[in-house]
């Protein structure tokens, strides 16, 4: 801190404790560094104040700052900007926080890392993506050291400083001299390192300038000069929305009236439901949301019309059915390709609904690893795929659903030894002896010969290790030993050879 007659912030603190809002020097007396400090910052912390109370926090009508996307790897996400990735500003807590340009979370200065959603943690874990700002005093950088002409410092800056942060499944932390704004939250189920677009829930305020304010002034005298603002027609008179059940997808018109004045939105079950075209004065098209049967059972919702003004809420019930469901195109298959054996996240909704889930991957019939959640299922891709493209289909009793996202089934790699450190060890050896074999993609069934002697056992087999026990047989009669090369064949994949033999004695 800089050299004061009293912490600019402690006397700020007593001051507004007593009410102070400003100070007037007077004349024939000592200026001191603690009342212009404090008149500048009784004037900055009335302004914070109102914007603040009268404004809020968000970003501006327009503007796309802050705004939180996938970044396609693991425990990461991006972090948008301004228009053209240009300068973006965010306002919290009345501190005007500024991004010069696209940034990845993991990219911040002591970013902590993020961690994947495990039990008994709930699935989905819901994690707050946050925007944390305070100001900080700056001192002994070369602008400050007055060189032109009295070469010391003689005050020193303030400076808003700020980092996005993530509460994992906890409150947003408060106090501590710093202002949040909540920007995001993730909806991350169990197992899932990658976070993708689905598991993104926007939160950001948004429309903070006067002339979107204007706009919605427009809205309240119009809504305010018609006779009642009553969006759903009370029953019987017209069924308030047709279908009155149905699966997610399922499209519903709404019927009532003022649909047109403002911006009209409609909540299914408390969720923002997409709408198909734009509203008119007494009807209107949604489609109902995904994630509203998260046990796997039918759910009774509400339908919700609303505008910046007043919201309407229907008399009637909807059914939300647990239909089987995948996630949006191209979020379904994670990985979407792989040779027979890789192991698959499928994502969607209902897998956990009651009855026996048969799974098919293309025209072979798989397990699940474990058993799915309402949001995710994993599952091993059939040895007996050929490569090609294929499609997983979930059966259930009375239901049943098929990815539009394709599975590209990839050739089975050859086997290969390593060409870094041993292909195997030990070096020789007699008859049962344990042999560990190094290399990569062993594990598509693989069968392992000394030489033209098959292995009586393979055991602990992965990608890239497998241990065998010499066979007896190897050396024949009358010798003491035998160099012989080891090779392992896997299933369609081929046959490799060790580079050096293995010496076989008696």
């Amino acid at each position: 801190m800089g050299d004061f007659s009293r912490p600019p912030s402690e006397l700020l603190a007593d001051s507004q404790r007593l009410g102070y809002v400003g100070l007037h020097v007077e004349q024939g007396v000592p200026v001191l560094d603690r009342d212009l400090n404090l008149l500048q910052d009784l004037i900055a912390a009335g302004i914070r104040s109102l914007f603040t109370r009268y404004i809020g926090d968000g970003v501006a009508t327009g503007s796309d700052a802050f705004r939180i996307d996938p970044a396609g790897a693991p425990q990461d996400f991006r972090i948008s900007a301004g228009a053209d990735g240009g300068r973006g500003w965010c306002l919290v807590g009345g501190l005007d926080v500024a991004i010069d340009a696209p940034m990845l979370y993991k990219a911040q200065p002591g970013a902590v890392a993020l961690t994947t959603p495990t039990a008994p943690q709930p699935d989905p874990r819901e994690d707050t993506v946050y925007l944390e700002a305070w100001v900080e005093e700056v001192e002994g950088t070369p602008d400050l050291d007055n060189s032109a002409d009295v070469g010391v410092q003689t005050s020193t800056r303030l400076k808003v400083r700020s980092a996005v942060r993530v509460a994992e499944g906890v409150a947003v932390p408060s106090g501590g001299g710093r202002v949040r704004h909540t920007l995001a939250v993730l909806r991350r189920p169990h197992g899932r390192d990658t976070i993708e677009a689905s598991m993104i829930v926007d939160r950001r305020q948004r429309r903070l300038t006067v002339t979107d304010l204007e706009r919605r002034l427009d809205v309240v005298e119009r809504v305010l000069l018609v006779p009642a603002f009553v969006p759903f027609a009370p029953p019987p008179a017209l069924q308030q929305f047709t279908p009155t059940s149905g699966p997610a997808q399922t499209v519903v018109q709404l019927h009532g009236t003022n649909f047109d004045v403002g911006r009209l939105e409609v909540l299914i079950g408390g969720k923002l439901a997409p709408m198909e075209d734009a509203p008119s004065s007494n009807r209107a098209v949604a489609k109902v949301p995904t994630g509203l049967t998260p046990a796997g059972r039918p759910a009774t919702v509400k339908m919700t019309v609303q505008n910046e003004v007043r919201a309407s809420i229907s008399d009637l019930d909807f059914t939300v059915e647990p239909k089987l469901a995948f996630a949006a195109a191209g979020q379904q298959l994670d990985p979407p390709s792989g040779p027979p054996g890789t192991v698959v996240t499928v994502s969607g909704f209902n897998f956990n609904k009651p009855g026996q889930l048969v799974v098919t991957v293309g025209s072979a019939q798989a397990q699940p690893l474990a058993p799915p959640t309402n949001t995710t299922l994993r599952v091993r891709v059939p040895d007996t795929l050929t490569p090609g493209t294929v499609r997983i289909t979930l059966t259930l009793p009375n239901d049943f659903a098929t990815t539009t996202d394709s599975f590209r089934v990839d050739p089975i790699p050859a086997p290969a030894f390593t060409t870094v450190g041993p292909q195997f060890s030990p070096p020789d050896g007699v008859a049962g002896t344990r042999v560990v074999l190094n290399g990569r993609n062993f594990d598509f069934t693989p069968t392992v010969r000394f030489g033209d002697v098959a292995a009586p056992s393979v055991s602990d087999v992965t990608a890239t290790q497998i241990a065998v026990l010499v066979p007896p047989d190897v050396v024949p009669v009358g010798s003491t030993e035998r160099l012989v090369p080891i090779v392992v064949t896997t299933r369609a994949g081929g046959a490799a050879t060790t580079a050096t033999p293995f010496r076989a004695r008696r």
